[in-house]
């Protein structure tokens, strides 16, 4: 049987601790959400209006600042209006919709920077070789398979929390709808969840990681020998962001659902929404 709170709705616990400070958090939150949106809005008409952007770095530069707008947008509206109304609840159904495309979009993200750390080693330790490997069919099949795959793998969770029993519980201990804060609210055992939760994180966090950190040992040595460049010009334009976007994921999805705290399960999401998308649209356009 479909799971179904005793009500339909959950009620977000999220700032719940500093209801006197909501408004503080409200206007701050609202100030780096339009940041974000104003941010990445200009690299994506920026790099579609001038010819010379026309380029793989900046194709995919693009498709990440679209990405970045959907991954905030998923939960950050959600959060203002929650702030700034008595009434911090999302239904049922909005739940799981807002956890789908959290998840898709945060998969897609670790898989596209993989794609664009890829991009860059080829262009700085294979440049003679650049354009017949990352021509525009190739791009566009990369940036597909990069939304393909992160949007099918993410299908899983939300299929695991429909048939979680919640036992009426509604009350959800954080500021949108995430799989640890709902498996919290079980009443059966989840130990299958979470290492569901452990697989996926090792194959779509760790893994990118370790891909990513890779690709740019190779460029630092090819920087090192070749030219005097900095390595932080070879980095900021595109991937100052994902530093943040990886230890979010890494630490706080392998832990046991039970042993989250709530500071920790709360604060290390709104870093990366509130934190990073800001940060990244002011380094991507620096090259």
């Amino acid at each position: 049987m479909v799971n179904v709170t005793s009500k339909g709705y959950f009620i977000l616990l999220g700032f719940s601790n500093w209801p006197h400070v909501e408004v503080v958090f409200f206007v701050i939150i609202l100030m780096f959400y339009l940041m974000t949106l104003t941010g990445n809005t200009f690299i994506i008409i920026l790099s579609y209006l001038d010819s010379h952007l026309h380029t793989p770095m900046y194709f995919f530069l693009s498709n990440l600042s679209f990405l970045d707008l959907c991954y905030t947008t998923s939960s950050i509206p959600q959060l203002l209006v929650n702030l700034w109304r008595p009434e911090k609840t999302i239904s049922y159904a909005g739940c799981m919709v807002q956890l789908y495309f959290v998840l898709a979009l945060g998969t897609t993200e670790c898989i596209l920077l993989v794609v664009m750390s890829y991009d860059r080693y080829v262009a700085v330790c294979k440049p003679f070789y650049y354009t017949v490997l990352m021509h525009p069919r190739l791009c566009h099949l990369l940036a597909v398979a990069s939304w393909a795959c992160g949007f099918i793998n993410s299908a899983v969770h939300p299929l695991f929390i429909l048939w979680v029993p919640l036992c009426g519980n509604q009350q959800m201990d954080h500021f949108f709808c995430e799989v640890p804060a709902l498996l919290q609210l079980s009443c059966v055992d989840t130990r299958a969840n979470e290492m569901t939760i452990m697989v996926t994180t090792s194959l779509f966090a760790l893994m990118p990681l370790i891909l990513i950190l890779t690709s740019y040992g190779a460029i630092a040595q090819a920087v090192n020998y070749w030219t005097s460049e900095s390595l932080w010009d070879m980095w900021s334009p595109s991937y100052g962001g994902f530093p943040v976007l990886h230890s979010s994921l890494v630490h706080v999805s392998p832990a046991p659902i039970r042993k989250f705290s709530r500071t920790r399960q709360v604060h290390c999401p709104l870093l990366y929404c509130c934190h990073t998308e800001p940060q990244s649209t002011h380094l991507y356009p620096q090259k």
